[in-house]
């Protein structure tokens, strides 16, 4: 097999490969999905005979912002032409009284593949596909679907907005983003606001799923999705899984730091795309500082205390003093239950010696009601090495807690 490509084209391919105004904002490809007409040879085939491990799943998903987020512009595109939404595989889950939605994640260590599966509602996940088969010959395009994992601290309908306004300003005016809302044409769709993004699943599995969906440039379908909460705990459980029994050593994407797996790297050579809004503080005790916020806006308290010696004293607020790091896990918890997301805005960082460190921030908080809450915060932090030894936080934390 030969592959001829002129200079011109070469040039020119390198040239795009260099530089993606939006490569911050993502950390890798999160999932592949693909539609199947039979749920049960799926199951058979990816979990017992390639060894994936169920991450999360269900059965008879519907709804009307299901519908809209998965098939508004085939719904748009069928009005435009007057013809019946199915001519064009589209299937009817607004109610659960035609047909419902079945799908499974399935977990291969470093990645997942989604099987997804509309049926008769009134059927069970074993019934077949309601619309059929496509040809799999690679000249053809056989529904899939490639999902990009999110960062955890970017607001995924602003980061929607983003990629459309971008894409339209380089000519590609196919990528368009669905809403979760009903709308009646494209000049709807453009006014109905920052309504992209599907965030709030029923209490289960599904809890900390958040999505959106798009058509790429050449009409394939594309996914943007987040993994917190609930569902993290379910997809890194199936991903250890899978790694005691193939032998293998994948950690969760949002876990890599560059230049070593865990959270406590002091060499200080490296930096998050989105810590470069921080202002350059620079100091030893600073830069571990900046680690220490980076894992506690990915929501991990197990990280976050290895930044503590075994004897510390923390104190949140007006919170009780609490001490080791099983008091600051106990401490946490009333936090962890309301707040969704947090993002730290450094504005003063103060290392007056190798043991005492000054910080004067500004959190925005997002509860898990979807209300946005940003308060000031003044940190002292007392160092015995490279461990924190005391830590104490001084901020009116109440709104995070009112209704």
């Amino acid at each position: 097999m030969s592959l001829l490509i002129d200079k011109q084209v070469a040039n020119s391919l390198n040239g795009k490969n260099t530089k993606s105004s939006l490569s911050q904002y993502l950390q890798g490809v999160q999932h592949f999905g693909i539609t199947v007409d039979d749920m049960e040879k799926a199951l058979e085939f990816y979990v017992g005979i390639l060894g994936g491990k169920v991450a999360i799943g269900g059965n008879g998903f519907y709804g009307e912002d299901l519908q809209n987020l998965m098939f508004q512009k085939e719904q748009l595109e069928a009005l435009e032409r007057g013809i019946s939404p199915k001519c064009i595989g589209v299937p009817n889950i607004l109610d659960g009284a035609e047909e419902a939605l079945d799908v499974r994640f399935i977990s291969f260590g470093n990645t997942c593949v989604e099987v997804i599966h509309f049926r008769d509602a009134k059927l069970n996940y074993k019934a077949p596909n309601i619309f059929a088969k496509v040809p799999s010959s690679v000249g053809y395009a056989n529904v899939p679907h490639i999902s990009f994992h999110v960062k955890d601290d970017v607001d995924l309908n602003e980061f929607a907005k983003l990629l459309e306004e971008e894409c339209q300003k380089r000519g590609l005016t196919e990528v368009v983003v669905n809403k979760v809302i009903t709308v009646n044409s494209e000049a709807e769709r453009k006014k109905a606001g920052l309504h992209y993004a599907k965030t709030v699943f029923p209490p289960g599995e599904f809890d900390g799923w958040a999505l959106f969906y798009c058509k790429g440039p050449n009409g394939e379908q594309l996914e943007f999705n987040q993994v917190t909460r609930t569902t993290l705990a379910n997809f890194k459980r199936a991903q250890k899984e899978y790694n005691q029994e193939v032998d293998r050593s994948f950690i969760w994407a949002s876990d890599a730091l560059p230049g070593n797996a865990s959270v406590n790297n002091n060499n200080g050579n490296w930096e998050w795309p989105h810590t470069k809004k921080w202002p350059k503080f620079s100091g030893s005790k600073i830069d571990i500082l900046k680690q220490l916020f980076l894992a506690g806006e990915a929501m991990n308290i197990n990280n976050f205390v290895q930044f503590f010696t075994e004897d510390a004293v923390y104190q949140f607020g007006n919170f009780s003093v609490v001490y080791g790091h099983q008091g600051i896990k106990d401490s946490s918890m009333a936090f962890l239950e309301n707040c969704e997301g947090l993002h730290h805005h450094l504005t003063n960082m103060w290392q007056l010696s190798e043991e005492l460190v000054i910080v004067e921030m500004i959190n925005t908080y997002v509860r898990h009601d979807g209300k946005i809450i940003t308060l000031p915060c003044g940190d002292t932090v007392r160092f015995r090495g490279d461990k924190i030894c005391d830590m104490r936080i001084y901020m009116d934390i109440a709104p995070l807690f009112s209704e």
